[in-house]
């Protein structure tokens, strides 16, 4: 079998002007002069006064004449085309080009090796090199130029030698202690002088000037100064001086490495200003982002605005919601950024129960101080310019019998020494705030205290049951045969089956401890109890089941969630509103805005709470649509649709939605989908736009009351995740409980500590509760709480189950079961009552004054 052997020149590349050949002798690829060119007209003047035919006749005589020739842009040549120089002789070398693609065999081979060296084998080429492949000369005489990468490169090398000697300062030879002039240094100069008429612009014309006045038109053939223009990113046909510099690889905007981060700190309420300390000489325009999403050209944006005459970003009445990262950089020139963590501090707010007390001689007296603010306020008590300090666990007074414990104080055997005014005083870098409290001996004839109205409204099968968590006493009742107001008829209607009036209850919220709004879906009706003259109910008729109650308070509206039909799986929902929840009825509801030009399209309602007083207010709320991969944001006040959140690049269709106020976080759940487990995404309250995925965390998302731990129960996996939220708005995962528990509801007890709460939740099948301590991470079981609900008597939520606190400052957590009502103390984490004979109160309400 024959071998097949291919000339080295099919891959072996030769300057323009030279040609491939193969010399015979040596079986090696040799570069030699063109001995021709292809005929065709492209003139182009050379260096050398001469006017050539097409490039591939300048590169010829060049190679021949053994001198640089460059190509002369604008010049008019002074001698036309002469002949050619002669060719010297070609040496033993067999001709070829990279495109004859001759193959040659053994034989071929061996005939080559016994021939002549001077035999002449060369064969014609397929096509033309690339030094004949010129255009032909458009009929306007404009000569088109190829100015290849590697060319261009060459070219603006040969600038910078050629303006590095031009503008050498002979002082730097006498002197060679002076530093080297930098490539930033040279175009600085070099811009200026091509900049001739000083507007600070560089013309086309201004480079062409340039290519003959300081002799350029010698440099690389190929390429010429208008090549610059190819920096020209705003294509005006003008080089501005950041262009010139992207020209040779300069970035003409730098940031010291201290200042790349930055933090600065704000008072809530005040105005905050953001300056970008990015080091340029040029006017560039500069980009803001907030958590990664642009905010330049979204002025007055919950308060942020940026304004191009400074590009400063001023944030005016700061919140906690504008806690986060800002990133400014010129437009330009994104890869160099300056970060500034904006953190904001709120002043404390303080809170004391009871106000007043009237205690009996030899009792105790116990008061509750709460403080919150940023960052956490340290608290102190005082007495008669007698100060106590809680930074301290504990601390026994002998003479004055006092206990502290952080943020109580608790008397024992009062006598009347030990009565008077008592101050809670709490104190964070943002300022100081008190507040006080009263202690005294009552005589006998005098009443318990002056808070003895804190009480639980139970909403169950046979009416509506008020109960004192004190003494586990029944007080007021109202029966189900309760005639109401204005012939609506009894307060239950009349089960067909067994006859006898049964009640079915949604949702309940207090408004001021003035009122208690409460659902009676199957009636297609809201109650309104009036807590100070008792049995006196309004009745507000719906058109649709109203189901679930949010009452807004800085708003004092109540938004109702309807529905259709009592699936709630299948059947669309509506939002209605009643605004002035807390004034002398009569109350009517309104309609939302219509969605899509109906209003029976959402799925469920999600406002955010008030996590902290002076917090600053949060405008929005947002909306659930069925089988919409996204939320629908809703202006609070004007009850208008403001936008909506994009969730589809997630492929995210929202089941959870909870709310961060530090940081301003909207915390998003997202349903599974094939294959793939739920997921949960940290929107920006500001922005509307998705931060981040909260990786490895799953589930329904629950708050603390006062923002600083964000707790995800995944029933599927029987997990509590517990994240902490820090004063810089940081959401850090802390740790996570397993519990084959089947989790119905959480409930936040007030523990009146170093931490705010902790929690407890409810079982969905079982006759147990569990404690999680949400700074420690310890666990306990709470035992006794009977059997729950049947979910079949239950089907307006999951929740079967639910739990809520009594206040902040009471010690109980009240949970119904099937037939009976369970109040724990939260303290102790136990069984404080259990109240019977109340049949399914999986709706309450609580009302007290502290």
């Amino acid at each position: 079998m024959k071998s097949l052997v291919t000339y080295p020149c099919l891959d072996f590349d030769c300057p323009k002007g030279r040609q491939c050949f193969l010399n015979t002798t040596t079986g090696l690829a040799e570069c030699m002069c063109r001995p021709s060119c292809k005929k065709h007209l492209n003139p182009v003047c050379g260096s050398d006064g001469i006017l050539y035919d097409n490039h591939c006749e300048l590169h010829r005589s060049a190679c021949i004449t053994g001198h640089h020739i460059s190509i002369m842009h604008g010049v008019t040549c002074a001698r036309a085309t002469t002949a050619m120089p002669p060719m010297p002789p070609i040496t033993p070398v067999a001709s070829t080009t990279m495109a004859a693609k001759k193959v040659v065999t053994e034989e071929e081979n061996l005939k080559a090796s016994t021939a002549s060296p001077m035999e002449d084998v060369r064969t014609e080429p397929a096509s033309s090199s690339a030094d004949d492949e010129e255009p032909e000369v458009p009929t306007n005489d404009v000569i088109t130029r190829n100015c290849s990468t590697a060319d261009y490169l060459e070219f603006k090398s040969e600038v910078l030698t050629h303006y590095r000697q031009q503008f050498r300062n002979p002082a730097d030879e006498v002197n060679p202690s002076l530093p080297p002039m930098t490539l930033k240094f040279l175009i600085s100069f070099l811009f200026n002088h091509l900049d001739t008429d000083k507007d600070d612009i560089i013309s086309m014309d201004e480079l062409k000037d340039a290519l003959t006045s300081d002799g350029l038109q010698y440099f690389s053939g190929e390429c010429s100064m208008e090549d610059f223009m190819k920096a020209d990113r705003n294509e005006d046909n003008r080089l501005s001086a950041p262009e010139l510099y992207d020209v040779f690889g300069i970035q003409p905007i730098s940031i010291t490495e201290e200042l790349k981060r930055k933090r600065m700190n704000g008072k809530v309420g005040t105005n905050l200003v953001l300056s970008c300390d990015l080091e340029t000489n040029y006017k560039f325009r500069i980009i803001w982002e907030r958590n990664g999403a642009q905010i330049t050209e979204k002025n007055d944006f919950e308060g942020i605005n940026v304004y191009h005459s400074d590009d400063r970003l001023y944030i005016v009445n700061i919140q906690v919601i504008h806690i986060g990262e800002y990133t400014c950089y010129a437009a330009a020139y994104p890869n160099v950024r300056q970060v500034v963590m904006v953190t904001v501090e709120v002043p404390p707010s303080v809170a004391m129960c009871p106000h007043n007390q009237l205690t009996a001689r030899g009792s105790s007296a116990k008061v509750k101080c709460y403080a919150e603010g940023v960052p956490t306020p340290k608290k102190s008590w005082f007495r008669i310019r007698i100060h106590w300090t809680s930074e301290e666990k504990y601390q026994l007074d002998d003479l004055l019998k006092i206990r502290l414990l952080q943020s109580s104080l608790m008397i024992h055997h009062i006598d009347y020494a030990d009565t008077g005014i008592f101050d809670c005083l709490a104190t964070n870098e943002a300022g100081t705030q008190s507040a006080s409290a009263s202690v005294f001996i009552r005589d006998s004839s005098s009443s318990s205290d002056f808070n003895s109205n804190n009480i639980y409204y139970f909403f169950h099968k046979s009416g509506i049951q008020v109960v004192d968590p004190d003494t586990c006493a029944f007080q007021e009742s109202f029966h189900a045969d309760l005639q109401l107001p204005d012939e609506n008829g009894a307060l239950c209607k009349v089960n067909k089956t067994t006859g006898e009036r049964e009640c079915n209850w949604g949702s309940a919220v207090t408004v001021k401890n003035r009122y208690i709004y409460a659902t009676q879906p199957m009636e297609y009706r809201i109650l309104v109890v009036d807590l100070r003259l008792g049995e006196n109910i309004e009745v507000i008729k719906t058109d649709k089941l109203p189901v679930a109650l949010t009452y807004i308070s800085h708003l004092d509206s109540i938004w109702i969630e309807g529905w259709r039909n009592k699936n709630r799986l299948t059947g669309l929902h509506g939002v209605k509103v009643i605004r002035s929840a807390s004034e002398p009825p009569p109350h009517y509801t309104i309609h939302l805005e219509p969605s899509g030009n109906h209003f029976d399209a959402v799925e469920s309602v999600h406002i955010p709470a008030e996590q902290m007083t002076g917090q600053g207010e949060m405008h929005y709320g947002y909306l659930i649509h069925r089988d919409q991969q996204g939320l629908s944001k809703i202006d609070l006040r004007s009850l208008t649709h403001e936008g909506r959140v994009n969730l589809r690049d997630y492929d995210c269709h929202p089941n959870s939605v909870a709310f961060v106020a530090i940081g301003g976080y909207v915390i998003v759940n997202c349903d599974a989908t094939d294959g793939e487990q739920e997921r949960q995404l940290f929107v920006d309250y500001v922005t509307n736009e998705v931060i981040c995925v909260n990786e490895g965390v799953q589930g329904q998302i629950y708050v603390t009351p006062d923002g600083r731990y964000v707790i995800s129960v995944d029933r599927a996996e029987q997990h509590i995740q517990v994240q902490k939220v820090t004063d810089d708005g940081q959401i850090k995962t802390d740790f996570q409980v397993s519990t084959n528990l089947h989790i119905s509801d959480l409930g936040f007890y007030p523990t009146m500590s170093s931490h705010a709460y902790d929690l407890i939740a409810t079982s969905r099948n079982r006759e147990e509760a569990i404690y999680i301590n949400l700074e420690t991470g310890k666990v306990e079981m709470i035992s006794g709480m009977h059997e729950p609900i049947s979910e079949n008597d239950w089907k307006w939520d999951s929740h079967n189950r639910k739990i809520a606190p009594s206040g902040f400052f009471g010690p109980y957590m009240v949970s119904p079961s099937a037939d009976h009502v369970i109040i724990l103390n939260g303290q102790y984490r136990r069984l404080h009552c259990d109240v019977d004979h109340l049949v399914n109160a999986n709706v309450f309400a609580w009302v007290g004054l502290c």
